[in-house]
């Protein structure tokens, strides 16, 4: 009898943590040639500069601003220079320290050491993930006020992957 009761609430709680406060859904911003999931409908804004295209996804649910960024470059060699860029600019804009790195894949991704993830911790609470497939790199952000919830981080970058 014990055991039933144990596995009824054990099934109740695994219910409770599928609520869908974070409603995910694939997402294929145009011109990222990435897919990958979102747990709300992002707003996705692109633009040219200097000939090279930059774009953003962005949506808010359960607390925390979920972000993917991306930037063409001129050239695959300063790849590994920009993701550094990208990472220690987020930290500046966070008031943030940066946590230790590790590694950090995306199947189909250019293998780059500075392909990593890292906690950031100041004001706010966020997690970081960069990355690059050739002369474009990537940025994943998550941002909240609370600690970022480990189901949240590998729910929205879990399943990304290249569409191209």
């Amino acid at each position: 009898m014990r055991r039933g009761l144990t596995q009824f609430i054990a099934l109740l709680l695994l219910l409770a943590a599928c609520t869908p406060s974070l409603n995910w859904r694939a997402v294929r911003p145009a011109g990222s040639h990435l897919s990958l999931t979102f747990p709300c409908k992002p707003d996705v804004a692109a633009r040219e500069v200097a000939g090279l295209h930059q774009g953003l996804a962005q949506c808010d649910a359960d607390g925390a601003s979920f972000v993917l960024s991306w930037s063409a470059l001129h050239d695959s060699r300063d790849a590994a220079d920009a993701l550094k860029d990208m990472r220690g600019s987020v930290a500046q804009a966070l008031h943030a320290t940066v946590g230790t790195p590790r590694p950090f894949a995306v199947p189909g991704m250019t293998p780059l050491p500075e392909a990593v993830q890292m906690d950031l911790a100041g004001a706010r609470h966020a997690r970081v993930a960069t990355f690059a497939r050739d002369a474009q790199v990537y940025e994943l952000l998550v941002v909240s006020d609370a600690p970022i919830r480990p189901a949240a981080w590998e729910g929205f970058v879990g399943m990304a992957g290249f569409t191209e």
